[in-house]
């Protein structure tokens, strides 16, 4: 004899949520532990996402203040928590990069100080220092040298520099000053320059 195959009873929706509503009303505390973890996870994650959504939205906003076209590209810090070293490649590497259009570079130059005269003391740096750069930067950012030239080929292997407004006032070289000296020595800059 064979035995019947046995029957398989389910239960009806209907049924369903009256045994779940019992097991509410019954357990109580347990229920509502259970949507409180409910809620506590739901909120966990839209705050995630709502973290990573906000902050791509302040690279984004950081990226408009610089200007569209322009990137700049630093090192960071390794694991150990160093300065990280880009490699004297990178220039290239993102020149190569679809949309960029020009790719110049700037590097601090280590123990070099500036001062005005060589009978400074050393320790008077005025807190300046020195920037090495690539010849094309002026073009490349936007902008021009309001007096005199930029660095140049010539210029490209032997000291040369180029002050910025800021590090000429704290050196103590004012335009007015430097046209003075310059016609004390029977130099005329305005007809030299460009």
């Amino acid at each position: 004899m064979t035995a019947a195959a046995p029957l398989v009873r389910r239960l009806r929706p209907a049924d369903l949520a009256r045994l779940a509503a019992v097991g509410v009303q019954t357990r109580k505390l347990r229920a509502s532990l259970s949507a409180l973890g409910i809620a506590i996870g739901v909120g966990a994650i839209v705050a995630v996402l709502g973290l990573s959504a906000s902050s791509q939205a302040g690279l984004v906003a950081e990226i408009d203040r610089l200007g569209t076209n322009l990137l700049t590209v630093t090192n960071g810090q390794t694991l150990g928590g160093d300065t990280a070293k880009l490699p004297t490649t990178a220039p290239g590497m993102i020149s190569r990069i679809g949309p960029v259009t020009a790719a110049q570079y700037t590097g601090t130059v280590r123990n070099a100080l500036v001062y005005r005269t060589p009978y400074i003391p050393r320790v008077d740096s005025n807190a300046l220092s020195v920037e090495a750069s690539s010849l094309q930067l002026p073009q490349a950012v936007g902008t021009s040298v309001a007096q005199g030239r930029y660095l140049n080929a010539a210029t490209e292997r032997v000291p040369a520099a180029v002050l910025g407004s800021a590090a000429a006032r704290r050196l103590g070289i004012e335009r007015k000053t430097l046209y003075k000296k310059a016609r004390r020595l029977g130099i005329d800059l305005e007809a030299k320059e460009p």
